[in-house]
């Protein structure tokens, strides 16, 4: 009786192992379905860019076969020319005038998508600052994240709407930035919401100006995604797939 059990035993192992081997078989598709996809992203912690570092921790682009990477940038520049040197397949948070230069220059860029619409950029000094609005900021250092980033091209909008002689000053991310003013080595700082709220709320910063004065950037795209050529030419199922995740 024990012997004729042993096959019997012997069996369900067998048993096991096939059920096993076969769970694993129709899991690998899934696992080789993942494409590979590199976003380049500046000022992290911003509303617009969040949705890249938020949608890969909730899994949301998985869902849609995509294994994403983000790279932090320091601004729209810095993102522009990882996306235009395939470095990245995606850009996210670039000013739409510096897209556009771009793509007039050849750059194998394209936009795919609008990022934002409307302006939400500020400027703020310390409380103890004696700068009360951009009147009084003649000659003084005011920041913008890099070279052809939308806080760039604001930067300027205001330097001449209001006709004041300001020093440009590239000083990277939102994060940069708040070390360098409240360490007295710039003098006017830039960020996006929500960075910056709790210090304002609190005392600590006051806002001296916004992107909306600027009447130009009133309910206009004022940043886009872009896509490297490659990806939207050779991979469009990805770039798809990434619009669906992403929306």
């Amino acid at each position: 009786m024990v012997g004729a059990a042993r096959p019997r035993a012997g069996g369900t192992g067998m048993h096991r192992t096939i059920i096993l081997a076969a769970t694993l078989v129709a899991c690998a598709p899934l696992a080789q379905a993942q494409t590979k996809l590199t976003i380049a992203s500046g000022a992290r912690g911003n509303w617009e860019t969040a949705a890249a570092e938020l949608g890969q921790r909730s899994g949301l682009f998985k869902k849609h076969g995509l294994d994403v990477q983000v790279l932090w940038t320091q601004g729209g520049g810095e993102t522009l020319q990882a996306v235009a040197s395939g470095s990245a397949d995606i850009g996210i948070g670039l000013g739409l005038a510096a897209s556009m230069s771009a793509f007039v220059k050849g750059a194998p860029v394209r936009p795919v998508a609008n990022a934002s619409t409307g302006p939400d950029i500020y400027w703020y000094v310390p409380a103890a600052s004696p700068i009360k609005s951009l009147k009084d900021a003649a000659g003084k250092t005011m920041a913008y994240s890099t070279m052809g980033s939308s806080s760039y091209m604001a930067l300027l909008g205001l330097r001449k709407l209001y006709g004041i002689d300001v020093k440009p000053t590239g000083t990277g991310s939102p994060t940069a930035t708040f070390t360098q003013v409240m360490s007295n080595q710039i003098d006017i700082g830039w960020a996006g919401p929500p960075f910056g709220i709790a210090q304002i709320r609190s005392g600590t910063i006051r806002v001296v100006a916004r992107e909306a004065e600027l009447p130009e950037f009133q309910n206009q795209t004022v940043r886009v995604i872009l896509g490297n050529l490659s990806l939207i030419q050779d991979r469009p199922k990805v770039l798809d797939a990434f619009r669906a995740a992403y929306a």
